[in-house]
């Protein structure tokens, strides 16, 4: 991670979990260390806690959803008796009915990535969001703009001025 200069990157477990962020993610997404305990979780999170950081249309965001959770269920199923994740699991069926519906649906497929645009300090920005993934284990999630685009205009700003705080 320390390679991706000028990148936003950050690493998760093979349950959402945020393990270790740059601090060019912390220049678009704000400081991870508000995040504790559970809120780490990026499942858990989006199903208790919706983001108004990212601006997605309903459909996007059952799409996101539906995704997240078929995400971890394949998680569950490499780990099964991973105990931290069956009470992850039982705790967002308890917590959110969306999830809940989404789990017994029972479908596997890994998240992909996809293009999203997040409401930072100076405005809408959007970025390709790609996950790369070790055999289930990790995730590294990195943002990035188009070459030359106001995007990358941008997210060049929001990083200049993280830096110079």
């Amino acid at each position: 991670m320390d390679r991706l200069v000028r990148t936003p990157a950050a690493l998760f477990t093979a349950t959402w979990t945020q393990v270790r962020c740059n601090r060019e993610w912390e220049a678009v997404l704000g400081p991870q260390s508000l995040f504790v305990g559970r809120r780490r979780n990026l499942v858990w999170r989006l199903f208790t806690e919706p983001s108004t950081q990212l601006l997605r249309s309903p459909i996007e965001q059952a799409d996101f959803a539906a995704s997240m959770v078929s995400d971890l269920r394949g998680a569950a199923g490499r780990y099964p008796r991973d105990e931290s994740l069956q009470s992850l699991i039982a705790d967002l069926i308890e917590q959110s009915a969306v999830f809940a519906r989404l789990w017994r649906e029972a479908r596997v497929e890994p998240h992909r990535s996809k293009t999203k645009t997040l409401l930072t300090t100076s405005g809408p920005l959007t970025l390709d969001c790609d996950v790369l993934a070790t055999d289930g284990d990790l995730r590294l999630v990195v943002y990035t703009a188009e070459a030359g685009s106001p995007s990358a205009r941008q997210l060049e700003a929001l990083i200049n001025s993280s830096r110079s705080r």
